[in-house]
């Protein structure tokens, strides 16, 4: 006797046809939703991020043009008196004052002759003046021609101020006969980065926020939204990309750079971004902003988990409302499979109610 062939109701091929047709086009359409909507908001961060490090970096050129300009103004003005008795008289020094009292981020101001005393007002709760002879000689040592010096940004050991020194050669009788230098506070950079928020490093981290910093040409820090990076002007060497701008940032102005941090022992996969900050033609900052992409990207991972669940709570709809109206849809047919099957048996009595002749 023949093996009786398994049989599957036709109820199941109806409610798995119920099921493709009403869950794939919504997994689908909103997997493919979901992932747009990623490329679309990592183009967005992305833009951001460059637009950001760019401005910031604009503000910080016209921070240093501001007290450029104020240091060659009283260049000129010497210039213009063309004698040798003004570069120490009480005018100059009076003159010199009233700007240091109207510039609260100017620590000192300093006329060095070449042949006679020098002539200095500065900060005394945040420069000596042993630190300021000595910062002003070493820039004016790098003027070269009739061009602008600007020295390295340095720590002040009294105060823990981190500084940049700025000096302009004074040419009377057509020789080069005295220079005037600023020393300049960095701690502007935070009016410039405005909008950072103050945290440690770690909190940072954890919690996936972006984190916008500036570095000098040697990678260290001169504004972080750690102070204790800034006051000990940690080296931000082992970001790749810091290293990244060092090699690149004389030839490109700014750019979008992703890159994995390690960050105690935890790999993160960033987006990154970078511009620089010419100050003259020998020294230039490096603007960085960056931020863990699985962060930034917080809302596409949500928006799929919420793609799943619906997905999975209209299945169950679905089975339940296929399950119901699979079998009002089939009972009929069973019913005339089962007569077909008494008659084919010999059965010519059975008969089939119905109620539509619809089947």
């Amino acid at each position: 006797m023949p093996n009786k062939q398994k049989k599957i109701s036709l109820v199941y091929f109806v409610i798995l046809t119920l099921l493709l047709v009403g869950l794939v086009p919504l997994v689908l359409t909103g997997w493919f939703l979901s992932e747009k909507s990623g490329e679309e908001l990592r183009a967005v961060e992305n833009r951001y991020q460059t637009q950001l490090v760019q401005e910031k970096a604009n503000q910080l050129e016209m921070f240093a043009a501001r007290y450029r300009d104020l240091v060659g103004s009283f260049a000129k003005a010497l210039e213009l008196n063309n004698n040798f008795e003004v570069l120490n008289s009480s005018v100059t020094e009076e003159k010199l004052s009233s700007t240091l009292k109207e510039n609260p981020n100017l620590l000192a101001l300093h006329v060095q002759p070449f042949s006679k005393e020098s002539l200095s007002v500065f900060r005394t709760e945040s420069i000596k003046k042993s630190e300021l002879e000595k910062i002003s000689q070493t820039t004016t040592s790098e003027i070269s021609d009739r061009n602008f010096a600007f020295g390295k940004p340095q720590k002040i050991e009294s105060s823990g101020e981190i500084v940049i020194s700025i000096a302009s050669p004074v040419y009377i009788e057509n020789q080069l006969s005295a220079s005037v230098v600023a020393i300049v506070s960095m701690r502007e950079l935070e009016a410039i980065m405005s909008g950072s928020i103050a945290m440690s490093e770690e909190e940072l981290w954890n919690a996936g926020l972006p984190i916008v910093f500036v570095v000098d040409e040697n990678g260290n820090a001169l504004f972080h939204p750690d102070k204790t990076i800034v006051s000990n002007q940690t080296s931000l060497n082992e970001l790749k990309i810091v290293e990244e701008w060092k090699i690149t940032s004389s030839q490109i102005q700014s750019a979008l750079f992703p890159f994995t941090a390690n960050y105690k022992g935890k790999d993160h996969q960033m987006i990154g971004a970078f511009s620089t900050a010419n100050f003259g033609k020998e020294m230039r900052f490096g603007v960085f902003a960056m931020q863990d992409e699985n962060k930034a990207l917080a809302s596409v991972g949500v928006m799929k988990r919420q793609i799943w669940i619906i997905s999975l709570v209209m299945a169950l709809i679905a089975l339940g409302i296929g399950s119901f109206f699979a079998r009002q849809l089939t009972a009929p047919l069973l019913k005339l499979v089962n007569a077909a099957q008494k008659i084919a048996a010999g059965d010519f009595s059975s008969r089939v109610e119905t109620k539509n002749i619809t089947e």
